[in-house]
């Protein structure tokens, strides 16, 4: 109960302080409220905005699809990450929109078929 209480007060001070520290116009401006202090502007534009999102979220499957062919390539490079890398930016222009699984596994097929 005394934790209820206390997360209850801690909100209503910061709903207060931050009730006191908007600045007011005379009319509301179309693109809503302003805060005045730029870091509380920050957070409400952004959590207004949904919150981040990452442009292509990566599920499990495809983590682990990145790690295999990753595995497999370093394997046939010797190790040589930063060939492998190369590689990857190789076939990344080369090949246009690709998830880097795909990317892996196009580095991996082709220097397995460069070997033979």
């Amino acid at each position: 109960m005394e934790t209820l209480l206390l997360i209850l007060g801690l909100f209503a001070l910061v709903s207060l302080a931050m009730w006191l520290t908007r600045l007011r116009s005379g009319s509301r401006a179309p693109e809503g409220d302003r805060w005045a202090d730029p870091a509380l502007q920050g957070f409400f534009d952004h959590a207004r905005s949904g919150g981040p999102r990452l442009e292509n979220p990566r599920t499990a499957a495809q983590r682990r699809a990145e790690a295999l062919w990753e595995k497999r390539a370093l394997t046939q490079l010797r190790g040589d990450r930063a060939a492998l890398e190369r590689l990857v930016a190789y076939e990344a222009r080369r090949g246009g929109r690709a998830s880097r699984a795909e990317l892996l596994q196009r580095v991996y097929e082709e220097h397995r078929r460069d070997q033979r």
